[in-house]
C-alpha cells in the first residue's frame, strides 16, 4: 500500500495513512466530516521555540508511518498547541500505537515526547502529547527504547539523546550528522521538492529514474507533469510558465494558448487562436485543437487543455484524480486539485475545497477567538492558546494574562512566593506577603523577614535607634549607630553587633555564609533563598536554578532533569491527574468526560459528549450535545 500524507506530498510506505495539519488549534475541526480510521494528535510544546514538528508511529519496534515533518518547510515559531490528524488503515483495529512527536528548531531537535493509543476501526481516537527534553542523558547519538544510546544510522536516526528513527529507504540514503534522515547531503526526498526516490548511490533526488522537477511542476506517477495543482500560470512543453504574454497566455495550469496577435491580460487571451468556436468539443494547446479526451490533455468547449495528473479523463471532464492521495497538499473542486490558500477554495489534504467566511490561512479557514471558540484556552493576537504558560495564562476564550513573577497554575496566574528575586527592595510578612519594608511595623529590605521596631522608626530597610546596641536592636545590626535588619550580604549580623559585608557569600539568619547557590555548588539540586535544596515535588529544578513547587495535580517527582514529572514520565497534559504515579482522567482535573484511551475532552461535541469525568459518548442521530448529555 502506499501512504498519503494531506498538507504535503506523499511519501511511499508500507501502510496507509495521511497527516492533516490543523493549525492554529482553533482552525475549522468540524467532527462531523471525519470519517474512517484516525488518529487526532494534540501537541503542547509548552515554551518551546518549535519551527516543526516531526511525527512518527510505531507499532512495538515496527513503523506504522512516519517521520513526517509538518510544515514540511518551517517558516516561523509554531503556536504552543498544534493538532494535526493522522488516516490509518482499517487493518490497524486493535493495535496499540506508540505516537513519537519531536520538536525542530532551526532543523535541530530540541524536544520530544510520545503518547500511546489504542486503534479503534472507524473512529477517531484522541492522543495527547507533551514534549519535554526527555531521552537518555548525555547521549551524543539517538535513544532506543527509553535508556540505550545508539550510534545514529539509517536504521537508527537521532542525536543528542532523541528518539531513534528508522529513516524511509525510498527517501533517504543516509542518517546525518545533525540526526535528520538525509538523501546524500539534502533532505529527504518528497514531493514537495518535485522528487519520489533518493538515489543510494549518487545520493540525489529523483523522480522515477530522472533528476527532480522544477519549479511549477511536480512529481506524480515516477514522471514530471505540469498540473493545476503545481502551475499557477499556464503549461507548456512540460513546463510551468507565467501565462503573462499572447504567445503563451493562461492560469490554472491549463495549457498556454496563442492569442494570435492579440492582448494577454491576467491569463485571458483577448481572442485566442483556438477556441469554444473553432474547437467546440475538444481543448486548446497553443493554437492546436486536440480531442481532449487523453489524460494529459483532457478538456472541451474549447477550454486550455488540462492534465489529470494521475486521474483519468473520460468525456473530457478528469475524474477520480483528486482525493487524498492526489491532492495532498490542496483541496479539491469539481475534481481538480488546487493549492487550497484561497478564501473561495481553502483547504487541504485532498479533501473538497471549503468556500471561507473571512479570510485563508495555512489552508485553513480563520475563525474569531472567544468563548465559543475557545473555550479551554485564552485568546493572544487573535489566536488561540493553551492558556496554560506563564506568558498566556487563562481559559473561557478571554484574553490570555501575562503572571509576571508568579506562574500559572491550572490555567490561572497564582502569585510568586516572597523571596529576594521577588521582593528585592522590600521585606517579607508573616503571611508571605512583600511589604515595602518603610514602616516601624515591617522594616527590611532584600526579601528578608519584616522586623517590628522598638524604636518606632525605620530607615533604609533597617530600624533607627538612638543608641544601636543588643537592647534596642536585639534581631539586627549596627552601622554608624543605625539598627538595620542584618539580612543583607553588604550588612549582614545580629544581636545588635556591628554589620558586616559577605563578599559573595550569602547572608542568613544573620551570619555569612558560604558562597551563593549555583549549577556549581549545587549540581544535584535546585536553590530556594539562596540555600541549594534536594529535588522534590515542593522543590524541583535544573542544577543550581531557582526551585518551583510542582502542580501536584499533574506532578509528584521531580526528575533528573529538574521537570517535574508523574512516576517515570512527565507531567500529566491538560485535564488528566497524577495518581499513584500514573496519569488518569478523573473529576479532579476533568470537568469535560473521558475517552476510552484516557484523555480529558470538553465534553460540549456530538462525537464526545459528557461531564464530571464521565466516559465520553457520542450522540447519535439527531441528538446534540447540552450540558454535557446527548438530548
Amino acid at each position: 500500500m502506499s501512504a498519503a500524507l494531506t498538507h504535503g506530498r506523499s511519501i511511499k510506505r508500507c501502510a496507509l495513512f495521511a497527516l492533516v495539519l490543523l493549525l492554529p488549534v482553533i482552525a475549522c475541526r468540524d467532527v462531523t466530516r471525519i470519517h474512517g480510521t484516525a488518529l487526532v494528535v494534540t501537541v503542547d510544546a509548552k515554551s518551546f521555540d518549535v519551527d516543526q514538528l516531526r511525527y512518527s508511529g510505531f507499532d512495538a519496534d515496527a513503523a506504522v508511518f512516519g517521520p513526517s515533518e509538518r510544515p514540511e518547510v518551517a517558516q516561523g515559531p509554531l503556536p504552543s498547541v498544534s493538532l494535526v490528524r493522522v488516516l490509518l488503515p482499517d487493518s490497524l483495529d486493535g493495535v496499540t500505537l506508540d505516537v513519537v512527536v519531536q520538536g525542530l528548531h532551526e532543523g535541530a531537535v530540541v524536544a520530544e515526547g510520545r503518547g500511546r493509543v489504542l486503534v479503534v476501526k472507524g473512529v477517531e481516537k484522541p492522543v495527547a502529547v507533551d514534549l519535554s527534553t526527555g531521552g537518555c542523558d548525555g547521549c551524543t547519538g539517538c535513544c532506543a527504547n527509553g535508556n540505550t544510546c545508539v550510534t545514529p544510522g539509517p536504521a537508527s536516526c537521532g542525536a543528542n539523546g532523541t528518539t531513534c528513527t528508522l529513516c524511509d529507504a525510498l527517501t533517504t540514503n543516509e542518517c546525518g550528522a545533525d540526526g535528520r534522515c538525509a538523501c546524500g547531503l539534502g533532505p529527504p526526498c518528497t514531493l514537495a521538492i518535485g522528487a519520489d526516490n533518493c538515489n543510494p548511490g549518487t545520493g540525489q533526488c529523483q523522480c522515477g529514474s530522472g533528476p527532480a522537477c522544477e519549479p511549477g511542476v511536480e512529481c506524480l506517477q515516477r514522471a514530471c507533469q505540469c498540473t493545476a495543482a503545481s502551475c499557477a500560470g499556464c503549461c507548456m512543453g512540460g513546463r510551468c510558465l507565467s501565462g503573462d504574454t499572447p504567445q503563451a497566455c493562461g492560469t490554472s495550469g491549463r495549457a498556454c494558448l496563442d492569442c494570435g496577435g492579440t492582448s494577454c491580460t491576467g491569463g485571458t487571451c483577448a481572442s485566442s487562436t483556438c477556441n469554444s468556436s473553432n474547437c467546440p468539443s475538444g481543448c486548446c494547446a497553443g493554437s492546436q485543437c486536440l480531442p481532449g479526451r487523453d489524460t494529459l490533455s483532457c478538456g472541451s468547449g474549447g477550454m486550455g487543455c488540462l492534465s489529470c495528473g494521475a486521474g483519468a479523463c473520460d468525456g473530457g471532464a478528469c475524474v477520480n484524480s483528486c482525493d487524498p492521495s492526489t491532492c495532498p497538499s490542496g483541496c479539491c473542486q469539481n475534481g481538480v486539485c488546487l493549492s487550497g490558500t484561497d478564501a473561495s477554495a481553502c483547504g487541504t489534504g485532498g479533501l473538497a475545497c471549503s468556500q471561507c467566511s473571512t479570510t485563508c490561512t495555512n489552508q485553513a479557514c480563520d475563525i474569531v477567538c472567544n468563548a465559543a471558540t475557545c473555550a479551554n484556552g485564552c485568546c493572544q493576537s487573535g489566536v488561540c492558546r493553551g492558556g496554560n504558560l506563564d506568558t498566556a495564562c487563562g481559559t473561557g476564550g478571554g484574553s490570555c494574562e501575562s503572571c509576571g513573577l508568579g506562574s500559572c497554575r491550572q490555567k490561572a496566574c497564582v502569585a510568586a512566593a516572597c523571596t529576594a528575586a521577588t521582593c528585592p527592595t522590600g521585606c517579607c510578612d508573616g503571611t508571605g506577603t512583600c511589604q515595602p519594608g518603610t514602616s516601624a511595623s515591617a522594616c527590611g529590605a532584600g526579601g528578608g523577614s519584616c522586623a517590628l521596631c522598638p524604636s518606632g522608626s525605620c530607615a533604609d530597610g533597617g530600624c533607627v535607634a538612638t543608641v544601636c546596641d543588643a537592647t534596642t536592636c536585639p534581631t539586627g545590626c549596627c552601622a554608624n549607630g543605625t539598627c538595620l535588619a542584618g539580612t543583607t550580604t553588604s550588612a549582614c549580623g545580629s544581636g545588635g553587633g556591628g554589620c558586616v559585608g559577605c563578599g559573595s557569600g550569602t547572608c542568613d539568619g544573620g551570619a555569612c555564609g558560604a558562597s551563593p547557590c549555583s549549577s556549581t555548588t549545587c549540581p544535584e539540586g535546585c536553590c530556594e533563598s539562596g540555600v541549594c535544596q534536594t529535588r522534590s515535588a515542593d522543590a524541583c529544578g535544573p542544577a543550581g536554578q531557582t526551585c518551583i513547587a510542582c502542580d501536584r495535580l499533574k506532578a509528584d517527582t521531580c526528575r533528573a532533569s529538574g521537570a517535574c514529572g508523574c512516576g517515570n514520565g512527565s507531567a500529566c497534559g491538560t485535564g488528566l491527574h497524577c495518581v499513584a504515579n500514573v496519569c488518569v482522567c478523573d473529576q479532579v482535573t476533568c470537568a469535560g468526560c473521558c475517552t476510552g484511551a484516557g484523555a480529558c475532552q470538553a465534553g460540549t461535541t456530538k462525537a464526545a459528549c459528557g461531564s464530571d469525568a464521565g466516559t465520553c459518548v457520542n450522540c447519535g442521530g439527531a441528538l446534540q450535545c447540552v450540558g454535557g448529555a446527548c438530548q
